[in-house]
């Protein structure tokens, strides 16, 4: 099929998710590089779960541009069930890392005290081996028997796309709701409290870190739940819809069918809504970008030591066709001449000898001189 046979929809909606998701694989990489550096590691907890989400948006990602250009190049081709399960793996695991980031910054803002002992390191990487085996494990079972269970499926995609995310955001209300409580109650302490310390600077810009990073946090969350809630809704929809009889023989009958008109304005509905559902793959660098302080300024140091090795690289290139040139000039050999040089004649020359001749007859007569001169004085 050519590329102008296909419906003018179809052609953007393809193109734009094609743009988002290349977008995307060089921003999962930037985050993942970011969030797996020891200087994330150690200022924010929830570093493992980002660095995670990143990598998983990545396979998303990489597996979402091959698709694209398959659609364009041969529509309609079908997978291997490997394949589809690696691809909703990694979204379902998607869903559930940002569910334990969630939860642990509930844990942070309502269990300050016990935070350290309950989401310690080694207890997150435990956490995250498991949801990780788990989601593949869900993914196992829809395409591993999809053929004996068909509605594993659709529990699959209920509670990945609607529970899970409903679940996170009841927690994320909470955490908004204890957070606007602590800000009330701090606000009452600085009325009433009077002076200005050291300890308490340093306690406000730690305060002040905390809420960024909850803020940001929170966002994401809320970002993604969005996306899901779009995309679970959606996949429920098209479940209900009935597929238009096979006995539809010409075009008008198919257009004039009330079912096929619903599933033609359904279809069209969920690819406008995928560039949305689809974007949280790769758009999650944005939001770490404009709210977190800490990131924002180690991607800016990234993109200043790239720029400045390029410009050493071209510096350091430079200096060496300088060096070379220079040394080939040192050792460049004399160009052979044939007509012989008269300020540098080899001593062995004919012109030479005469010349050297003429020289020591005049050093032997101005000698003979000198002694002519001291005889006729003695004699005197």
């Amino acid at each position: 099929m050519a590329l102008g046979e296909y419906p003018h929809g179809f052609i953007i909606t393809t193109v734009v998710c094609l743009i988002i998701v290349v977008f995307g694989v060089f921003s999962n990489i930037i985050s993942f590089v970011i969030w797996v550096s020891k200087r994330q590691r150690l200022k924010n907890s929830s570093a493992k779960y980002l660095a995670a989400l990143a990598f998983f948006d990545l396979i998303v990602n990489i597996q979402s541009i091959v698709d694209s250009v398959q659609s364009l190049c041969r529509p309609a081709v079908e997978h291997p069930d490997y394949l589809q399960a690696l691809l909703a793996g990694a979204q379902y695991t998607g869903v559930m890392l940002i569910f334990a980031f969630t939860l642990e910054r509930w844990i942070a803002v309502w269990y300050p005290l016990t935070k350290s002992k309950i989401c310690s390191t080694k207890r997150g990487y435990i956490l995250m081996v498991a949801l990780i085996v788990i989601s593949f494990g869900c993914a196992y079972l829809v395409y591993g028997f999809r053929d004996k269970a068909k509605l594993i499926e659709v529990g699959m995609e209920l509670i990945f796309s609607l529970v899970v995310p409903t679940i996170t955001l009841f927690f994320n209300m909470l955490v908004i709701y204890e957070m606007n409580k602590l800000r009330m109650k701090n606000k009452k302490m600085t009325v009433q409290g009077n002076g200005h310390s050291k300890n308490k600077s340093d306690l406000t810009e730690r305060e002040t870190s905390f809420v960024a990073t909850t803020v940001m946090l929170l966002v994401l969350s809320f970002y993604n739940i969005l996306c899901n809630l779009v995309a679970g809704i959606l996949a429920s929809f098209s479940l209900l819809i009935n597929s238009p009889p096979d006995n539809l023989i010409t075009e008008y009958e198919a257009k004039m069918n009330p079912d096929y008109r619903r599933n033609v304005i359904m279809n069209k509905l969920i690819d406008y809504c995928r560039i949305l559902t689809w974007s949280h793959f790769s758009c999650n660098l944005l939001v770490y970008f404009f709210l977190h302080k800490s990131f924002r300024k180690q991607a800016l140091d990234m993109i200043k030591c790239q720029k400045d090795s390029l410009l050493r690289g071209r510096s350091s290139s430079e200096s060496l066709q300088l060096l070379s040139s220079k040394s080939n000039n040192r050792f460049r050999k004399p160009k052979f001449s044939l007509r012989p040089d008269k300020s540098s004649a080899d001593p062995l020359t004919p012109g030479s000898v005469n010349r050297t001749r003429v020289n020591r007859t005049a050093i032997l007569e101005g000698t003979q001189n000198l002694n002519n001169h001291t005889k006729s004085e003695e004699h005197v």
